[in-house]
């Protein structure tokens, strides 16, 4: 049996915001190994869900429907 103890940074976005690093989105983010929060920026909920409703899209187009 092994334990294990880590530490790793938690970076959350302000009320009505996303996190993003221009690939993924979340908020909370916990960081991975060697990233950092200045990587991470605010966007709008607004402008996620544009974004989110433009992906579909073209996910739907590449499947044919």
């Amino acid at each position: 049996m092994y334990i294990k103890t880590k530490t790793y940074t938690v970076v959350g976005a302000s009320e009505g915001h996303i996190l993003t690093n221009g690939v993924s989105y979340g908020s909370p983010v916990a960081l991975g190994i060697g990233d950092s929060a200045d990587n991470w920026h605010e966007i709008p909920v607004e402008e996620y869900e544009k974004i989110m409703e433009k992906e579909m899209e073209e996910n739907r187009m590449i499947e044919g429907e």
